[in-house]
């Protein structure tokens, strides 16, 4: 009865997108190693940053003896047909980040998990909870492998949850994706429309660079490492796909976060953020 109803919420919008999503990926996908250190051999990934800035986030953290490796997963949704991303918000009672935004994601674990793909949408269905077909997760590539705060490579993996969902509502969200309590407060999605009318930037120590920043309507504020990997997917492979219009008084954002030598927003705060003071 739950794979039934699953299955009639299957989004035509997102059938058809996926493909698209696919070859729009492989055309700007560049063939790279996944971090300066690492030792996996090189394969098409999703560039965020520019080369030397990627190289320059790696060298502003400390250096690991260890191997070990994380995963997230940036998953688009549809929420009443409209191209939405999934976020989470991280637990109050968290050791780290706790209470800040964040794509759910975790460690790789040997002898758990084929790949980080594998990894992201392990983790991804222990955060949410839920009776949602976790199998059915289309995954559309990696995106550059970044450094956490403690110099933990992260890779995102860009995906496609493909099941319409009826509502932003806080409450629905609750029903469709409880939420572990230990690890999430709750579950919420943000229209890609909504993502390129809100955002800003902020300067940050820990990039170099003004940093994006998406306070969203629902009073939620995306930023940091988060901030950092929605924006170029955002701008590069979601807006193209999906022909939505730009904010007419948007400026674009830093370099760092750009394909182009653009000038960063006019309206960046001019405090640094908590993370950067970590």
């Amino acid at each position: 009865e739950v794979d039934q109803l699953w299955t009639a919420r299957r989004s035509k919008f997102l059938e058809d997108a996926i493909p698209k999503l696919q070859n729009r990926f492989d055309m700007v996908a560049k063939t790279i190693q996944s971090s300066p250190s690492s030792n996996h051999k090189k394969q098409k990934t999703f560039p965020l940053f520019s080369k030397q800035n990627h190289k320059l986030m790696w060298k502003r953290v400390p250096p690991r003896e260890d191997q070990e490796r994380a995963a997230i997963l940036v998953p688009l949704v549809t929420v009443r047909g409209e191209p939405s991303l999934l976020f989470t918000t991280r637990s109050s009672h968290m050791p780290s980040h706790a209470a800040e935004v964040s794509f759910p994601g975790g460690h790789f674990h040997k002898g758990v998990d084929k790949s980080l793909e594998h990894t992201a949408i392990r983790e991804t269905k222990e955060e949410l909870l839920g009776d949602y077909p976790w199998d059915e997760i289309q995954i559309i590539g990696r995106a550059t492998t970044v450094p956490s705060i403690k110099g933990i490579p992260v890779t995102p993996i860009i995906s496609v949850l493909p099941h319409d969902l009826d509502d932003f509502d806080t409450e629905y969200m609750k029903k469709i994706f409880p939420g572990c309590e230990d690890e999430v407060e709750n579950v919420f999605a943000v229209a890609l429309r909504e993502l390129l009318d809100i955002e800003t930037s902020q300067p940050s120590k820990r990039f170099g660079s003004d940093i994006p920043v998406f306070p969203t309507l629902e009073g939620h504020r995306i930023w940091g490492l988060t901030a950092a990997v929605v924006r170029p997917i955002l701008h590069q492979l979601f807006q193209p796909e999906f022909d939505i219009p730009k904010k007419l008084t948007m400026k674009p954002s830093s370099p760092a976060f750009s394909s182009s030598n653009s000038t960063s927003s006019s309206s960046t705060t001019k405090a640094l953020s908590k993370e950067d003071q970590d």
